[in-house]
C-alpha cells in the first residue's frame, strides 16, 4: 500500500517563521492586577495556552486569546493528530518553536512545548534521557538526530526553545501533546509544522471534532481519524459514503476514491471544491451525490477543508529572526 505526505501545522499564539519577540503573556504580576495573564497573541493564531488552578479569571481568557486549563498535569493531551487502528502512519518530521515560562529542564525533559507523540505517556519517546543537563545550545544529537535550541533570540518575557527531528517512527496513534510540568501560573506559545506518512486509500473529506469521530461507531469501523480533515483514510469508499449519509445526512461533505480517482461530493456543487483538493489529489472525476441544498452547510465545509490549503509555508526555519 502507498504512503502520502500529510502536514499539520502547529499555531498557538505564534504564527510560523515570524521571530515574535513581542509575543508573551503576564504572569508576574498579583492576581488582582488588571493585566496578570494578559496574552501578546499573533492575530490570526490560535489562542497561547494558559495554565492556572486558582479562582481568578487570567485576562487573556476574558480576551479570548488564550485556552486557559485549571487543572495541573505533567503531560497534557492537547490534540489528537491521526487515529487509526487498521492502518499505518510513519513520523518523519517536526519543527516547533515555543515561547513559554515553563523551566525546559525538568526530569529532563523540555517543558512548555507541544510536540507530537504516539502515546499519552509522559515520557518523550524522541528524547534522550540524562542529557539535557550538561550540554550547551545549541545542541544536536546525531544518534537521535534531534536538534535542540534555548533563546536563539530573547523575548520580552519567558524563554524561547525551539526543536527540530527528522526520521521513521511508525504508529496507528499521533498525540499533540503539551509538558505541563505540574506548572501552575505557567503559559506557552509554539508554532510549527509536523509531518508524517500515512496508508493511501479512499478519504473521508469532513472537518471532525476527534470527540465526533469516536461518538460514531459506523465512522469508526469505516474511517480513521485525522485532525486536518481530508486524509480520514478507510478500506472502501462506498462503505464510506453510506457512513456518512447515516451519520451526517445534513452536512457537506465528501469522500475520495483513490481506486477510481473520483471525488464524490454531498451537499455541495462542483464549483463549491477548493482548487486546492485538485493540487492535492488526482481527481479524474466528481460525483455529485446530493445537489447543494443547506448553503451553510456547504459554506462551512468549504472553510474547513480550504483553511488546510492556506496555511502559512515558506519563509524563515523556525526559530530565526
Amino acid at each position: 500500500m502507498p504512503f502520502v505526505p500529510v502536514k499539520y501545522v502547529v499555531r498557538y499564539g505564534l504564527r510560523r517563521y515570524l521571530g515574535a519577540v513581542n509575543k508573551y503573556c503576564i504572569d508576574n504580576v498579583p492576581t488582582t492586577d488588571p493585566n496578570w495573564g494578559k496574552c501578546y497573541t499573533e492575530p490570526g493564531g490560535n489562542p497561547a495556552i494558559y495554565i492556572y488552578s486558582g479562582p481568578e479569571t487570567p485576562a487573556c481568557q476574558r480576551e479570548n486569546t488564550c485556552i486557559r486549563y485549571n487543572i495541573n498535569l505533567v503531560l497534557r493531551t492537547i490534540d489528537v493528530l491521526f487515529d487509526h487502528p487498521a492502518k499505518q502512519a510513519i513520523i518523519s518530521f517536526f519543527s516547533i518553536r515555543a515561547h513559554t515560562v515553563i523551566p525546559t529542564i525538568l526530569d529532563q525533559r523540555p517543558g512548555g512545548i507541544l510536540l507530537p507523540n504516539v502515546n499519552e505517556d509522559q515520557f518523550f519517546w524522541f528524547f534522550p534521557q540524562n542529557i539535557f543537563r550538561t550540554v550547551t545550545y545549541p545542541y544536536y544529537d546525531p544518534v537521535t538526530n534531534l536538534y535542540f535550541d534555548v533563546n536563539p533570540y530573547t523575548i520580552t518575557r519567558g524563554d524561547v526553545y525551539t526543536v527540530r527531528w527528522s526520521g521513521s517512527v511508525l504508529t496507528n496513534k499521533i498525540f499533540l501533546v503539551h509538558h505541563d510540568a505540574m506548572c501552575n501560573n505557567c503559559w506557552s506559545m509554539a508554532s510549527g509544522l509536523i509531518m508524517w506518512l500515512q496508508e493511501a486509500s479512499p478519504f473521508a473529506i469532513i472537518k471532525l471534532r476527534y470527540e465526533e469521530w469516536l461518538t460514531h461507531k459506523e465512522l469508526r469501523s469505516n474511517f480513521g481519524y485525522s485532525a486536518t480533515g481530508i486524509y480520514q483514510s478507510g478500506w472502501n469508499a462506498q462503505d464510506m459514503i453510506r457512513a456518512m449519509k447515516e451519520v451526517y445526512p445534513d452536512r457537506s461533505w465528501a469522500v475520495y476514491d483513490d481506486r477510481e480517482y473520483t471525488l464524490y461530493i454531498y451537499n455541495l456543487d462542483f464549483d463549491d471544491i477548493p482548487e486546492g483538493l485538485f493540487n492535492l489529489l488526482t481527481i479524474a472525476s466528481v460525483v455529485v451525490l446530493k445537489p447543494k441544498t443547506d448553503a451553510e452547510a456547504a459554506l462551512k465545509w468549504i472553510r474547513d477543508i480550504s483553511s488546510y490549503f492556506e496555511q502559512d509555508h515558506g519563509g524563515q526555519e523556525e526559530g530565526k529572526v
